[in-house]
């Protein structure tokens, strides 16, 4: 798929399944809306040999990493990506982030996060 119709397709995607949160950094300032696409995916995890079973979740924001630097720079920031101890309200909901990875287009990161 050529460059310029995978990049219209990450965007229409943000935009018919992303959600505005409300982003702040862990060095403190005054926060600034960004959008992503909220995923909570349940996982079952089997530990010594399926002797014990754990029900859990891995909550991630996904964003657009262009997009958020464009928003995080007109909120008069430098363009940094995420970082660790950022955070965000989504639905009244205080998330922390404790990790950023890329997500498979190259121009996203998953934004593996917990509840504060």
């Amino acid at each position: 798929m050529p460059l310029a119709r995978l990049e219209l397709a990450r965007q229409a995607g943000l935009t018919q399944f992303g959600e505005p949160v409300v982003y702040t950094l862990a060095a403190g300032g005054a926060p600034f809306e960004v959008h992503g696409v909220w995923s909570d995916p349940h996982q079952v995890l089997e530990l010594n040999g399926a002797e014990t079973v754990v029900s859990t979740s891995e909550p991630k924001l996904g964003i657009d990493l262009p997009d958020f630097l464009a928003r995080k720079v007109a909120a008069g920031y430098a363009a940094t990506p995420p970082a660790e101890r950022d955070s965000f309200v989504r639905a009244g909901v205080t998330w922390r982030v404790i990790d950023a990875r890329p997500d498979s287009s190259g121009e996203g990161l998953d934004l593996i996060v917990h509840r504060v």
